[in-house]
């Protein structure tokens, strides 16, 4: 089946993409609370502003604390005072991994392995809120293939001050398409080995290889979503590379029933070289809750004794993969989002680094050089 290139739709729909979002109906959208729903117009969130919950209508009202207060004043709470004095969070963060899903406005390529609902600019204007981040990289999902177009979109409408995007590029991407991928914001190519369980086997090795040699020119990073043992096959590819490397969610490293971290061992190694990165992101990707708890905060420890410079975090929002049954389940059936609290990952993977300076880092300041940020 012909796939769709990513400059000629992509590019040319920013315009029309848009100007549809900007009258768009109100949406109800779900907080991290299952029974409480929020309903708010468009209008209300284009420019980004702090949030706080009315004790009568259960909805979101304008807040003219700052971000800064978001902590204390404007966050809707999910746990007891006791857990609220002890938290460690930092304000102002980056969320440097979510999703666009606009299947009514872009719909998603024939050829994927899930169908995901709606996730637009609205649910994650209050995502970011929730989580106290006010930039984002969004990060094109492998339901839309290299129709970048809802990506680009909503990095149009959130504009350049707040977002970044990583692409999916194929062979009929031109190089002028990538200096206008660039120029719209977006700071990466992404390799999506683990999701496309129907993805055409290639020699890893070569694909990355052949990836790197375009984002080269124009100094974009390389973002890999893969098991460990793949990232293996290609080391040597890495250490070569001229441009930063990320590794998505923990590298890959997967819980095994003997209480391990599968995986950790490739990931250090390849951590120990300075363009490779690591993504600190859905941790309900390496295992049960207590496997995370019991393993994780160890390998985080020791990645960040080895460079906290080169560590980001992410909430992979809206958390795909809500079912355990994607591999039988009908691609016309919708498939839920994981229930996760975002902002209890904030406050989790905070304590894990314990060190300050490590924690404004990895929160905040490592994403601007990461991904071109204004400096504030």
């Amino acid at each position: 089946m012909r796939r769709r290139p990513v400059g000629r739709q992509g590019i040319a729909q920013q315009g029309r993409v848009v100007g549809a979002a900007r009258h768009d109906p109100p949406v109800a959208v779900t907080t991290g609370t299952p029974s409480l729903r929020v309903i708010f117009a468009r209008s209300v969130v284009r420019r980004p502003r702090s949030w706080k919950i009315h004790p009568k209508t259960h909805g979101f009202l304008p807040c003219k604390v700052p971000l800064e207060g978001l902590q204390s004043s404007c966050q809707p709470s999910q746990r007891s005072e006791d857990s609220r004095a002890k938290m460690t969070q930092p304000l102002g963060i980056t969320d440097c991994h979510v999703h666009i899903f606009e299947p009514t406005r872009h719909p998603y390529q024939q050829r994927r392995s899930y169908t995901p609902g709606r996730a637009g600019v609205l649910a994650l204007h209050n995502h970011l809120h929730r989580v106290g981040a006010d930039r984002v990289v969004l990060v094109q999902p492998s339901v839309y293939g290299s129709d970048n177009s809802a990506m680009l979109g909503a990095l149009k409408e959130l504009g350049p001050s707040m977002a970044r995007g990583v692409a999916v590029i194929d062979l009929t991407t031109t190089e002028e398409e990538l200096e206008i991928l660039a120029a719209t914001g977006v700071r990466g190519l992404r390799l999506n080995v683990s999701a496309d369980p129907q993805r055409t086997p290639l020699n890893f090795a070569d694909e990355l290889r052949a990836l790197l040699n375009r984002t080269a020119p124009s100094s974009l990073l390389v973002e890999i979503f893969a098991a460990p043992s793949v990232l293996a096959e290609a080391a040597q590819v890495i250490s070569e590379s001229p441009v930063p490397v990320l590794l998505d969610h923990f590298g890959g490293v997967r819980a095994t029933p003997t209480g391990t971290l599968e995986g950790a061992e490739t990931v250090l190694d390849l951590y120990a070289q300075p363009q490779v990165w690591v993504k600190l992101s859905a941790p309900y990707r390496v295992g049960q809750e207590h496997e995370v708890t019991d393993l994780l905060p160890s390998f985080v420890q020791t990645l960040t004794s080895v460079s906290h410079e080169r560590l980001v975090w992410a909430s992979d929002w809206p958390h795909t993969g809500g079912g355990q049954d994607r591999a039988i389940r009908n691609l016309a059936q919708v498939e839920p989002f994981r229930k996760y609290d975002a902002a209890a990952s904030v406050r989790q993977v905070s304590e894990w680094i314990a060190a300050p300076e490590a924690i404004k880092a990895i929160f905040k300041e490592n994403a601007k050089s990461l991904y071109g940020f204004p400096q504030d």
